[in-house]
């Protein structure tokens, strides 16, 4: 969308709200207690500033200020920046991750779950990657400029648990994900 563009936020509140009475989605009022941390470098070529202000507008309506976070004076191409990996920040590309010299995954985790993280591990992961099938959440991902296979990573401490991460559930409630590649677990 060209920065010149702009989002009729009052008419996609209005469609919101006309679902939500239908009963479509969810009523809008489960969402004042979210959390939400966006992201906008001043250099993304794909989704442009102008875009994120607007869904800021849009989240504002329905979010209370104070749980929404929103970070916008990195100079980042459309990427997910980092403190120490990746392209340099004014890159658009594969793998669209960017040292920036800004910790984006710890912010959005510290915005959703608080400041008392454990920290960070600086030495070698052992965990896994598990591959998982995008269209189970959204129908025909490509049209939403996603690829088919999405990949969660699982530190082998949470493997070993029995409530793993943030994405995976038992399928049955009291059976552990000690395996998540295992029919006991599901995403969700």
């Amino acid at each position: 969308m060209a920065a010149s563009d702009s989002t009729n936020v009052p008419q996609l509140i209005r469609i919101t709200d006309d679902n939500a009475r239908a009963g479509a989605i969810d009523p809008t009022a489960n969402l004042a207690n979210h959390k939400i941390w966006m992201f906008s470098g001043t250099a993304d070529s794909v989704v442009r500033q102008p875009v994120m202000n607007d869904l800021l507008t849009y989240y504002q309506h329905y979010v209370s200020q104070a749980n929404i976070s929103y970070k916008k004076e990195i100079a980042a191409e459309h990427a997910m920046p980092t403190d120490f990996y990746g392209n340099t920040c004014a890159t658009k590309g594969d793998p669209y991750i960017s040292n920036c010299h800004y910790d984006a995954a710890d912010e959005l985790l510290q915005a959703i779950y608080g400041s008392d993280l454990n920290p960070k591990n600086t030495g070698r992961l052992s965990g896994s990657f598990i591959e998982f099938d995008q269209s189970e959440f959204l129908q025909n991902p490509n049209g939403h400029s996603l690829a088919n296979t999405g990949w969660l990573y699982v530190p082998a401490s949470c493997a070993r648990s029995t409530g793993l991460a943030h994405m995976l559930r038992p399928q049955s409630p009291g059976t552990p994900c000690a395996d998540p590649r295992s029919a006991a677990c599901q995403y969700g």
